[in-house]
């Protein structure tokens, strides 16, 4: 099985945002990795990025983060 996950560093790359802004998005909005286990770093499902890709787009559009978060999080799996 290949391991689709990814880590903060990849994704804020691919966002074009900083890792810090991901940290930020998980602990105000509840928009992290759905994959952690203590310990070990966290990891970035494709159903993860894509509700992160909202987030980044909407909030580029003018939409309030937390307006965009609920967006965000409603987006199916």
């Amino acid at each position: 099985m290949v391991d689709e996950a990814l880590s903060a560093g990849a994704v804020a790359r691919r966002l074009g945002v900083a890792v810090t802004t991901l940290r930020t998005w998980h602990q105000r909005y509840g928009l992290g990795p759905s994959q952690h286990t203590p310990g070990h770093h966290r990891r970035y499902t494709p159903a993860d990025l894509a509700r992160l890709e909202i987030m980044r787009r909407l909030t580029a559009e003018g939409i309030s983060p937390a307006e965009a978060a609920r967006w965000a999080r409603q987006a199916p799996d």
